[in-house]
């Protein structure tokens, strides 16, 4: 100990052919300068009870467990680092997440092949110094993601397996990849802001429906099968297709300056207005269309069961 800091200067490992528990409850700081689980994987690591003004500083680039991980209070990565855990138990974060002061390092949350754990953030990541890049795994089916707050990045974001947003959350950064999204109980917005490519791999809202959901995106992007109250996608001068059917409840606003806007799929439910500015806009609605102020420099098309006003 060193004033109000436990400090871990070199590597923590269990022992051989074991994997121990590591518990911390302490009214303070906690630093880690060497790796953690590398040679001999932890069982559980717990750092709780740090006090509001404690923080965990990770000077290292690797800490792996099979049984889960807890750290209390605001994380400060001062590395490039990788949390990874074995076989059961969640990856929980309860405080912020920013890199070290002046810096911008990368964190790899993962829960490996095998493991049914989820990885749970309840607090802002990047808010007060940006991470470079982010990246987030859970394996198991029945695991989540689980993202309780905004998250920003100077560089690449990356949501593998399911994702559930238990907040509404924004993500900045410069491209932002996302499988299988969805809200909590409670219909959540996201709003992506990237100034790289946004990749949307797998379905939203397909279990619990997103509120709003929000994307600025600087290239092309392709609508997966989705679920939202209302959708607005704004590109840079870049087209706007889909992969999947769109339910919408609420209003829908496109806009793509000079790329432009194809959603043709069968099952699109647009139940709100409609409001497209684009070159060529191709629209499929299996209802009633609510078209509303709309900009078109090239072809329009509108393909509507029940008319459209």
């Amino acid at each position: 100990m060193d004033g109000s800091l436990i400090w871990f200067k070199g590597a923590v490992d269990s022992e051989a052919a074991e994997n121990n528990n590591l518990n911390i409850q302490y009214e303070g700081s906690v630093r880690f300068d060497g790796q953690v689980g590398k040679n001999q994987k932890l069982g559980v690591l717990t750092v709780n009870n740090i006090g509001t003004y404690g923080t965990i500083f990770l000077n290292t680039d690797t800490i792996g467990s099979v049984g889960g991980q807890t750290p209390g209070g605001r994380r400060h990565p001062e590395q490039n680092i990788t949390l990874s855990n074995d076989t059961s138990g969640n990856i929980s974060f309860s405080g912020l997440v920013d890199s070290k002061t002046g810096t911008n390092k990368s964190l790899t949350v993962e829960q490996t092949a095998g493991s049914t754990g989820s990885i749970v953030f309840a607090k802002a990541i990047g808010s007060a110094d940006k991470l470079s890049s982010f990246s987030t795994t859970v394996t198991d089916a029945a695991a989540a993601n689980k993202i309780g707050a905004s998250v920003t990045t100077t560089g690449a974001q990356t949501y593998a397996g399911n994702t559930v947003l238990t907040a509404d959350v924004t993500m900045t950064g410069t491209g932002i990849t996302i499988g299988v999204l969805d809200s909590d109980a409670t219909a959540r917005d996201l709003t992506i802001a990237d100034t790289g490519t946004t990749t949307l791999g797998g379905s939203i809202g397909g279990t619990n429906a997103l509120d709003v959901l929000t994307v600025g995106t600087a290239n092309a992007l392709a609508l997966p099968t989705l679920k939202v109250a209302d959708l607005s996608v704004t590109t840079s001068n870049d087209n706007v297709t889909q992969t999947g059917a769109a339910t919408v409840t609420g209003a829908t606003t496109l806009s793509t300056g000079t790329g432009d806007i194809t959603l043709d799929k069968a099952g699109n439910s647009f139940t709100g207005a409609i409001k497209a500015a684009g070159d060529d806009v191709t629209l499929v609605n299996s209802i009633a269309t609510n078209l509303g102020a709309s900009t078109v420099g090239g072809a329009f098309s509108l393909t509507s069961t029940g008319g459209a006003t």
